[in-house]
């Protein structure tokens, strides 16, 4: 694969970050476009260019125009425009790459500006203290001093490298990870010190089969439902957020974080539910309804405790953990901080939902266990975010996530309490 890089410099920091990729790429051609004019023959193309008024240059335009087919990363220092957010200048670049183009995304960072455009700028202020241009274009000045420096090269150099796999790159990860967790379960499997296995336990025998699937038909339609719902969410935030001041992106890239996050926690709620399974199916099945009780007890409680403190988290320090992942523009952290207090309002009600469902699924009850299953995602989410969405935007959709959270939450926790005495008979009450 053949790289050129491609810079225009105007203060000379386009040059800086043209070299550090350079070394960061042996080999690749490097190209002065002051100087001269850029070839078409290589397969990957790095534009490093300077933004001094929030405008593509027509240098930048130009080349895009004949890109059409390669692969293109763009990196830009910006200093007298650094009011201008990262997503502002991109969505201008974005109109002059053609559709064909493999875009990698951009690079963006401070980029110093000379001592004799800012003496120009402060004689300006001076004159008129109340010139308000020229009072920004100082703040860029003081911000962008001694920029790019060992920091950006730094985020520099990790952005080409996530950049250069792309696509590629995440899937190679993802088989990687199956790969290892295979060989992970494959070691655990001939580790058992109570049963061991023998050559005849892998035929398959469809009365047990049939029996094992019906009791985990409802893990399996959680996880078909989970794919379902990214789906619509990314749709509906995309619809919606093209209408709203956030634009599309900001909802999409935002929702991810925040449900990254939130699985974090849920995810230990969802383990502790996955971990007691067999505790609970083994004493319902011996007749040990104490310990069955206790167990589901416990296992709520805790669960609902974690939920709870990342509900406190979640409200209190929404921009903190969105900072955790790079600061961007004003309107990206207002709708993170929106997005973690509203989608997560709920989350203490997720653990009622699952632990019930785990519980109904371990004492061999598929029927309730796959209707709960089903009624956080598919029954309550996806219909709430298409009816709140269609009346509230992009904020509707987040607002649908605490309904169905809440509603699922409280129709668990009945269910169980009007079949508590069903299950164990006389000993309900114990």
């Amino acid at each position: 694969m053949e790289y050129q890089i491609a810079y225009l410099n105007v203060y000379g920091n386009a040059g800086v970050l043209a070299d550090e990729i350079q070394a960061i790429l042996a080999g690749a051609e490097l190209v002065d476009l002051n100087r001269q004019e850029i070839s078409y023959d290589a397969d990957v193309y790095m534009l490093v260019f300077e933004i001094t008024q929030a405008a593509v240059p027509l240098k930048i335009m130009d080349v895009l125009e004949n890109l059409e087919g390669k692969t293109i990363l763009c990196c830009v220092t910006c200093g007298m425009a650094l009011h201008e957010s990262k997503d502002s200048i991109e969505h201008n670049l974005l109109p002059f790459i053609p559709d064909e183009c493999d875009y990698r995304g951009m690079f963006f960072c401070p980029g110093q500006i000379p001592d004799s455009v800012m003496e120009t700028v402060q004689t300006a202020l001076d004159e008129n203290p109340e010139n308000q241009r020229a009072r920004i274009m100082l703040e860029a000045f003081q911000h962008s001093m001694n920029h790019p420096d060992t920091d950006d090269l730094r985020e520099l150099r990790r952005f080409i490298f996530v950049c250069q796999w792309g696509v590629k790159g995440a899937a190679w990860a993802t088989i990687l990870g199956q790969i290892l967790n295979a060989a992970f379960f494959a070691v655990c499997l001939f580790r058992f010190k109570t049963i061991k296995l023998k050559r005849e336990y892998f035929i398959p025998r469809p009365q047990i089969a049939r029996r094992l699937a019906s009791l985990g038909v409802s893990s399996l339609i959680s996880q078909i439902a989970s794919v379902f719902v990214i789906a619509v969410t990314n749709n509906l935030l995309v619809s919606y957020g093209t209408t709203s001041p956030y634009g599309p992106d900001i909802p999409m890239a935002v929702f991810g974080i925040v449900m990254k996050v939130s699985s974090l926690v849920s995810g230990i709620t969802l383990g502790l539910a996955a971990g007691v399974q067999p505790i609970l199916g083994y004493n319902y099945g011996s007749g040990q309804y104490p310990r069955v009780k206790k167990t589901y007890k416990l296992a709520l409680g805790v669960g609902s405790a974690i939920m709870a403190a990342a509900f406190f988290i979640f409200q209190i320090f929404p921009e903190q953990i969105i900072n955790l992942f790079g600061k961007e523009s004003e309107l990206y952290i207002e709708f993170a901080v929106k997005c973690f207090r509203v989608y997560l309002l709920a989350c203490f009600l997720i653990p009622a939902g699952a632990v019930t469902g785990i519980f109904f699924q371990a004492i061999g009850k598929p029927v309730p266990a796959t209707l709960l299953s089903l009624s956080r995602q598919i029954i309550f989410l996806i219909p709430a975010m298409l009816i709140f969405g269609y009346f509230m935007g992009v904020e509707g959709v987040l607002w649908a996530g605490p309904f169905s959270d809440g509603l699922s939450g409280v129709i668990s926790l009945i269910t169980v309490w009007l079949s508590w005495k069903k299950i164990f008979g006389k000993e309900a009450n114990q």
